[in-house]
């Protein structure tokens, strides 16, 4: 379920192409609610996949959830989900 979320927050890559102003990236609020819900997310899964209760494999997940927190953390834009979207996929 928290996957399913995920990959839902990562379809707002498509708002928006790679190195593209967007509209939405100069609404303070509603970028801070996307990036707080986003981190949020990201937080969620990170802490289950490293308490074990996640699926097999979870380790492979656990690095890419740790880059992809980290970058959540930095972003600013929303073209930037775009890489999120093809570490989480790679």
């Amino acid at each position: 379920m928290l996957e399913a979320a995920l990959l839902h927050l990562l379809e707002g890559r498509h708002v928006v192409e790679i190195n593209e102003d967007c509209k939405l990236d100069q609404d303070f609020e509603i970028g801070a609610k996307f990036w707080n819900h986003l981190q949020a997310l990201l937080k969620s899964m990170l802490t289950a996949s490293l308490s074990g209760s996640a699926k097999a494999g979870g380790a492979a997940d656990s690095g890419k959830l740790k880059d992809m927190y980290r970058m959540s953390l930095k972003s600013t834009r929303l073209d930037q989900l775009h890489a999120m979207h093809r570490l989480w996929v790679s």
